[in-house]
């Protein structure tokens, strides 16, 4: 290791004795991956029983990055998927900075403003008033440099297969709609359209950039 790296090894050691690592729901049934500042490779297969053992593990090895799966399995130290036993998924939208319409043309900051404003609508609009789910069942992560991650966390969403949750998103970001047919433009008959005014409806406009949706296992 060089001169840099011992420094971030000592100061990732020194947090983790002194923290805890806050953990995901049903940690218990999540496959969990390290980096190591010394190591080439990721460690997989992991799994713990309680927080104070993944804190041991922690502050003993002191990983550089850690991971944990959106899957929950029945056997998550297992060493093949089929092992493993798949129970079920987190429902994720991730929405990437870079992914965004001109952001060539943004500053860092700007583009995060931007994605910050679409995960808001992403959330208020389609995840809460479209499809109902609650406050407390939205968990929102910032992905640690590009962006956004939406976590719905219920058992609702936990079975389902990725053309269910393909779905979703095309009903988020109106893939596949023709906006014509739907609701076809006629200049004679706008001005009576208490919602038109000559004007065409809300649904192009909300559309998002399209949301990535992770689901391990799915």
């Amino acid at each position: 290791m060089d001169s840099n790296q011992r420094f971030l090894l000592k100061a990732f050691r020194k947090y983790y004795k002194a923290n805890t690592p806050a953990l995901p729901d049903r940690f218990t049934r999540r496959e969990f991956g390290f980096m190591f500042f010394d190591k080439t490779f990721v460690q997989r297969h992991m799994a713990f029983d309680n927080s104070a053992e993944l804190h041991r593990f922690m502050a003993g090895q002191v990983p550089s990055h850690s991971y944990y799966s959106t899957s929950y399995y029945r056997k998550p130290d297992a060493p093949t998927m089929d092992e493993k036993g798949w129970m079920g998924a987190e429902l994720i939208f991730d929405l990437d900075a870079d992914h965004l319409e001109g952001a060539g043309n943004m500053t860092y900051a700007e583009m995060l403003i931007e994605i910050r404003s679409q995960m808001m609508h992403l959330v208020d609009t389609f995840l809460m008033d479209n499809l109902g789910f609650q406050e407390d069942q939205i968990h929102i992560t910032f992905s640690g440099g590009r962006g956004y991650h939406a976590h719905v966390r219920t058992p609702d969403i936990m079975g389902l297969g990725s053309p269910e949750r393909r779905e979703l998103v095309d009903f988020i970001t109106g893939s596949g709609l023709n906006i014509d047919w739907v609701f076809p433009y006629n200049r004679v008959a706008t001005s009576q359209i208490a919602t038109g005014n000559g004007v065409r409806t809300n649904v192009a406009k909300d559309r998002l950039i399209p949301p990535r949706i992770r689901a391990d296992g799915s």
